[in-house]
């Protein structure tokens, strides 16, 4: 299969909380086990597996022995949602701003 790009990574990864919340963890923290995600992400096994299973086979997480790390792109990614959620912040308020007419 052939690597994400940066930008189908990030795309993926904004269309579910579940997938945002593992790729802030692993991106905050580094590397973690199964079990330390499961409780941090406070999300059951099953749902967690076939989350993980998705996210790996779609190049966010790669996995050796029970331990899950984000690839290179998907770091990259992290990078984007970041920018984009801080940039979403700074107008949140926007709308509440009266304007004289």
């Amino acid at each position: 299969m052939a690597e994400a790009t940066v930008e189908e990574i990030a795309g993926y990864i904004s269309g579910n909380v579940k997938r945002k919340q593992i790729l802030d963890v692993l991106e905050k923290n580094g590397s973690k086990d199964f079990e330390s995600l499961r409780k941090i992400t406070r999300t059951p096994k099953v749902m967690l597996e076939k989350v993980l299973k998705n996210m790996e086979e779609n190049g966010v997480v790669i996995s050796q022995n029970d331990i899950y790390s984000l690839t290179e792109n998907a770091k990259k990614a992290a990078n984007i949602a970041l920018r984009q959620s801080n940039k979403a912040k700074a107008h949140m308020y926007d709308s509440n701003v009266q304007r004289d007419i």
